[in-house]
């Protein structure tokens, strides 16, 4: 991967909001060995440690954009608003959608990040929705000039 390393950042983001001064303390402060830390710094490799930042966010009330994608809490639309855009059908749709290409139950961690992309691309979500829709009132409009169609 070239530029910084994503787990490396992560690292620093974490250090810098709990005022820490090693990857040591990073790997307490997750609650895992301070040996895989490192090997996931390593391997660049944030699927492994993941789980245990959702809960470190989760617990200390931290952003997990932030901490993950260096998003500021201030960059973010508030909560509110995102949810006046998605309605909890969606969102279960969504959720559904990805369960049944994953295969698998997924755990409330991942289940939490899957709804945080779901409201953060509502307005997309739903305007592609609202594309579609006109694209079939269209078609049915198409069809029912040539005859194809009587409703």
């Amino acid at each position: 991967m070239n530029g910084i390393n994503r787990v490396e950042a992560i690292i620093e983001r974490i250090k810098a909001l709990e005022n820490l001064k090693s990857s040591t303390d990073v790997a307490e402060l997750l609650k895992i060995d301070r040996q895989n830390l490192y090997t996931a710094k390593r391997r660049n490799s944030y699927s492994s440690i993941a789980e245990e930042v959702a809960t470190y966010a989760s617990e200390r009330k931290q952003s997990l954009d932030y901490i993950v994608n260096g998003i500021e809490p201030e960059d973010l639309i508030e909560y509110d608003e995102l949810y006046n855009e998605i309605d909890d059908a969606l969102l279960a749709e969504c959720i559904n959608a990805v369960r049944d290409e994953v295969g698998e139950d997924m755990s409330t961690e991942q289940i939490s990040s899957l709804a945080a992309v779901v409201y953060e691309n509502a307005v997309k979500i739903k305007q592609s929705r609202e594309r579609i829709e006109k694209i079939k009132a269209t078609l049915k409009k198409m069809l029912r000039a040539m005859g194809i169609v009587s409703k």
